[in-house]
Order: C-alpha cells, then structure tokens, then sequence
C-alpha cells in the first residue's frame, strides 16, 4: 500500500470563495496518525472552527 506521509511538520492550504463579505464560520475536522519505524498510534480527530 503507498501511504503518503510528512515528516515534522505539513501545511494544508484551502480557499474559500463566498458570494458575500458578510463574516461567516468554517466547521471541518482533520483526522491524523501518527508513526514511528516501528509502531503507528489509533488515528486521532480534531475539529477546527474558523471565524472569517
């Protein structure tokens, strides 16, 4: 299986186009692991909240 990993840090980038420049929020989760040479710990979620 090809897994695609990063190593000490990763920045994930997302555009957000609206129709109205009324402020708005962003509710979205990221769901993670992470893996050593010899053991992976359970995938762990976090939720992220944006005030735009």
């Amino acid at each position: 299986m090809q897994i695609k990993y990063f190593e000490n840090s990763a920045v994930f980038k997302q555009r957000i186009k609206t129709k109205t420049a009324k402020k708005f929020k962003v509710e979205a989760s990221v769901e993670f692991m992470v893996c050593d040479d010899a053991n992976c710990l359970p995938p762990t979620e976090v939720d992220l909240n944006f005030d735009l």
